[in-house]
C-alpha cells in the first residue's frame, strides 16, 4: 500500500508550485501550501480537495523568518513532515532596461532569504522526527549565468550550490536533499521575459518530473537533457569568450526587436 504523505509546498498559488501540488494532491495525502495571493492559493487547496488531498492554506511571505518557522512549526505539529519544497522565487531581467535596485534586492530576498526561511525551521523539525526530505528548487541559471538576469542568476547559483552541500551535512540524519535546476517553464515569471526560451515546458510536466526524482531520492536533477546539455557545456566556456558571445547576441537582438 502506498505511503501517504505530507508535503509542505511555497509558492503554491501559481505556476510549478501550483502544478507541484496538484502532482501531490492524491487521498490520504496532506499538504500545507503557502502563497502571497489568497484568490490563487485557495483556488489551488480546492482543486487538491477535489482530487482526495487533506489540504491547509496559509498567505504569508518566505522572505519572513518568523512566518515561515510558524508555518513549518505548526504543520509539523499535526503530522510528521515527508517533504518539505521551497518552491518560491521571483524573477527579473535587464534586457532592455538596467535593474533597479529594488529588483535586485527583491529577487536576492526572496529566492535565498525565502529558500534559507523555509529550510532551517524543516531541518530542525526533521532532525527531531529523524526522517524527511528537502526539496529547493534552483534553475539551469544556477550553473552560470545569463545576462538578461544577473541577479536571479546568483541567487539560484546559491540554491543549487547549498542544496548539493546539505544533501552531504544532511544524511547521517536521515534527511535527504534533492536540488531542482529547470530550464524554462511556462509560469507567471517567465510570462515577463523578452528573450528566447527554448525547450519552453509545461509546469505540470515539469512538476511531474521533479514528484519522480524525488520518489528516486536524486541529488540534482536538471532538466530538460538537450538544454542541460548545452548549459554544462557553457560553464567550461572561459569568461572572455562568454561575455563576447552574449555581447553579440545581445546586440543583435535588440537591433532586430526596434
Amino acid at each position: 500500500m502506498k505511503k501517504a504523505l505530507t508535503v509542505v509546498i511555497t509558492g503554491a498559488s501559481s505556476g510549478l508550485g501550483k502544478s507541484l501540488a496538484l502532482a501531490y494532491a492524491e487521498k490520504g495525502n496532506t499538504l500545507f501550501l503557502t502563497g502571497r495571493n489568497k484568490d490563487r492559493l485557495s483556488q489551488t487547496k480546492s482543486l487538491a480537495e477535489e482530487k482526495g488531498a487533506t489540504v491547509y492554506i496559509k498567505v504569508a511571505d518566505v522572505r519572513d523568518p518568523f512566518d515561515m518557522e510558524t508555518i513549518i512549526m505548526d504543520a509539523a505539529a499535526l503530522k510528521p513532515l515527508d517533504i518539505v519544497i521551497a518552491n518560491a522565487g521571483v524573477s527579473s531581467n535587464i534586457l532592455r532596461k538596467k535593474e533597479e535596485t529594488d529588483d535586485i534586492r527583491t529577487v536576492f530576498t526572496t529566492n535565498i532569504n525565502g529558500v534559507v526561511n523555509t529550510i532551517l525551521p524543516a531541518i530542525y523539525e526533521m532532525k527531531k522526527q529523524k526522517y524527511g526530505h528537502l526539496v529547493l528548487i534552483s534553475s539551469l541559471a544556477g550553473y552560470r549565468f545569463i545576462p538578461q538576469a544577473p541577479a536571479y542568476s546568483a541567487s539560484k547559483a546559491f540554491i543549487k550550490s547549498w542544496g548539493e552541500g546539505l544533501s552531504q551535512s544532511l544524511f547521517l540524519d536521515n534527511i535527504d536533499v534533492t536540488t531542482v535546476c529547470p530550464g524554462f517553464i511556462e509560469t507567471p515569471l517567465t510570462e515577463t521575459n523578452r528573450f528566447p526560451m527554448p525547450f519552453m515546458m509545461k509546469s505540470e510536466k515539469a512538476a511531474k518530473i521533479i514528484k519522480r526524482a524525488i520518489e528516486k531520492k536524486k541529488v540534482l536533477l536538471s532538466f530538460p537533457k538537450t538544454l542541460t546539455f548545452f548549459v554544462w557545456l557553457r560553464s567550461f566556456m572561459p569568461s572572455v569568450l562568454l561575455n563576447f558571445i552574449f555581447r553579440r547576441f545581445t546586440k543583435k537582438y535588440l537591433e532586430k526587436s526596434k
